[in-house]
């Protein structure tokens, strides 16, 4: 209602404080109830004012720039709301299944604005940055890991996929659950790399790594990252 009282997209005039005090929690609203419920608040059929919001925000660089993705919020949220829970639905399980396993496309409806030509780039960028960090930090042996992210990158930028060694797909699969938007890179960036890690992760088998804690995210501790 307070969005369709503007002439415009935003919730006064024009964009203002008032949109980036409500877009943490719309952002985090529209995350956890395609997660948790299965319903997409972005649908311009059923809520075409918050659509067009949203629509509206992806066009400043600035929010852009620190737009998070449903995979991040929906396993930030957790520990920082005491706990989310799912319906169980089907339509629910296959959201949540998106989100946690992919593909990680348009099916997710957390962007709207189509993908950069650097998201490739800039995901093999900020992975080797960190690659020591992310190798070291990983529960499967350091040369398993180092190996196995090394065929993931091969696969992101040749397109090419190269089978990881034993015990790769568990390492990937930890990597590709870990991966935060923004902080580690930007949406469309960290969706070639989630891609590219459960692409590689797969011709090693099934293995999944250390579940996500549902009462604490002391697994992103950032210190490891200094």
């Amino acid at each position: 209602e307070a969005l369709a009282s503007t002439p415009g997209d935003f919730f006064l005039d024009e964009y203002s404080t008032a949109d980036v005090i409500f877009t943490p929690y719309i952002e985090r609203m529209s995350a956890s109830l395609f997660y948790y419920k299965g319903y997409v608040l972005r649908s311009p059929q059923q809520n075409p004012n918050i659509a067009r919001w949203f629509d509206a925000m992806e066009t400043l660089e600035t929010y852009r720039g620190t737009q998070s993705d449903f995979h991040t919020h929906s396993h930030d949220l957790p520990p920082q709301m005491g706990g989310c829970y799912e319906n169980n639905e089907k339509e629910q399980q296959r959201c949540k299944n998106l989100v946690d396993f992919g593909p990680y496309g348009s099916e997710i409806p957390d962007v709207g604005f189509g993908e950069p030509p650097t998201a490739t780039d800039e995901a093999v960028a900020r992975t080797f940055k960190h690659r020591a960090n992310i190798v070291s930090c990983n529960p499967c042996k350091d040369e398993v890991a180092d190996e196995a992210l090394r065929c993931a990158l091969t696969g992101l930028v040749s397109g090419e996929l190269v089978t990881p060694p034993s015990g790769g797909d568990v390492a990937l699969r930890y990597i590709r659950d870990r991966v935060n938007v923004p902080r580690d890179m930007s949406l469309h960036a960290a969706r070639r790399m989630r891609t590219a890690l459960e692409a590689t992760a797969a011709l090693a088998g099934d293995g999944e790594g250390p579940p996500i804690p549902f009462q604490h995210r002391r697994d992103q501790d950032p210190r490891d990252f200094q």
